[in-house]
């Protein structure tokens, strides 16, 4: 009935931790330029493309949508997709690898955002004069804070699907509301479109025009960024039907790589992208593909050799020691980063101001100062909570598996 993955690793993907790390740091750095005024302080080149941190953030997407095919499609003979322990399961370790951290996230935001407010504007009129911030918002004073049934929102991941408070505790919490929804659903949408071989050319069709056309009425109809919906408008794609086709694409990836489809969905789902994202996100997904099947593709065209090459380079720094590390600290710093940037920020400006009277120079000190103070406290999260988390998990499902089956032995 199911898909069978007789050979249990087809494809290197260790170039994903490079990618992860990239993508966090992008978000970063889009938002340090942002805070300290973007093009109002200083011009620097690609500052447009460094400003959109929905780019790397839609990357992040594509590589949730690989990963969770990828390796339900590898364990589907032990851990079938029709069981509601799979379900379980499934669910259980997401919550257990995403939870802890994103909870201290949220309680730390929740209750320094008067502080982080004020700091924020006095850090744009340090280094701008002005308190317009590099997206060209007007950073205030706000007596408006977010209230009880806000952080309830946030805590069960439901802020999302809430205009007014997709963003108003934490910046970067929109994105999880929207993974939370992707793993919400994606056991259905396996089920439903990648279940049956026989029918699953003609499913994976309608999903990609589902998903296509429902991402083109989304804004329309609740608007987006700055541009405002006929019945409301989303700050952010916190709503998984905004970005669906990113999610399809990267289980098209894993689908492709494990040779359960044939390659040409892989250009359906590009046009899905094309008609639903912008360029450089189209982009990102080009690189995302050659990397993905790199090997596949070397020698079979002779002008591409160059091209491989460079490619080939770029993969093995992707895949290093390093960057396994780096990926490892990666949703830490993604998820903490704004709660840091206004402290560590001002901290730097008392200090270096001291010392030099060059702004430059001080947003320069400061950005080392916010990427180490980063780094070190992602690197204490991720040893001291998530992994004492994911182990937590662990053990519980295999504590419940083992009553499960000693219940069986008994019964029979």
């Amino acid at each position: 009935m199911f898909l069978k993955v007789k050979e249990k690793a087809q494809i290197n993907t260790k170039f994903l931790d490079g990618l992860r790390v990239i993508f966090a740091l992008w978000v970063l750095l889009d938002h340090f330029y942002a805070y300290i005024g973007g093009e109002n302080f200083v011009h620097i080149p690609f500052g447009e493309q460094l400003l959109n941190g929905s780019i790397p953030v839609s990357g992040f997407m594509i590589i949730t949508g690989f990963l969770m095919m990828y390796h339900y499609l590898l364990k589907q003979d032990i851990e079938l997709p029709n069981q509601s322990k799979t379900l379980y399961r499934f669910w259980l370790k997401r919550l257990f690898r995403l939870y802890p951290i994103y909870f201290i996230a949220i309680i730390t935001a929740f209750l320094t955002v008067p502080v982080r407010d004020k700091l924020n504007v006095n850090i744009l009129n340090y280094f701008t004069k002005s308190n317009i911030n590099g997206y060209g918002e007007e950073l205030i004073y706000s007596s408006n804070y977010p209230s009880i049934v806000d952080l309830f929102s946030h805590l069960t991941f439901l802020h999302g699907l809430i205009p007014q408070n997709a963003v108003s505790i934490l910046g970067p919490a929109w994105s999880l509301s929207l993974e939370m929804q992707f793993y919400l659903v994606f056991p259905f949408l396996f089920l439903i479109f990648f279940y049956k071989k026989k029918s699953m050319n003609l499913s994976v069709l309608s999903l990609l025009f589902i998903s296509t056309v429902i991402a083109i009425i989304m804004p329309i109809l609740f608007g987006i960024y700055s541009k405002v919906g006929i019945l409301t408008t989303f700050p952010q794609p916190s709503v998984i039907l905004y970005q669906l086709p990113l999610f399809v694409y990267g289980m098209l990836l894993a689908t492709v790589a494990l040779k359960k489809i044939k390659w040409e969905f892989l250009i359906l789902g590009m046009v899905s992208i094309a008609l639903t994202q912008g360029k450089m996100t189209i982009l990102v997904v080009l690189i995302i593909t050659v990397l993905m099947f790199l090997e596949k593709i070397n020698g079979r065209f002779t002008a591409t050799k160059l091209l491989y090459n460079v490619f080939k380079k770029a993969n093995d720094f992707l895949s290093s020691r390093g960057a396994n590390l780096g990926a490892n600290l990666s949703y830490s710093v993604y998820l903490l980063h704004l709660i840091l940037l206004p402290f560590v920020v001002q901290i730097s400006i008392n200090f270096f101001s001291v010392i030099t009277t060059n702004k430059l120079i001080i947003a320069s000190l400061s950005l080392i100062f916010f990427l180490t103070i980063n780094i070190l406290v992602s690197y204490f999260l991720y040893y001291k909570i998530e992994i004492l988390f994911i182990k937590m998990g662990k053990n519980l499902l295999r504590i419940q598996n083992s009553n499960r089956n000693e219940g069986i032995k008994q019964s029979s």
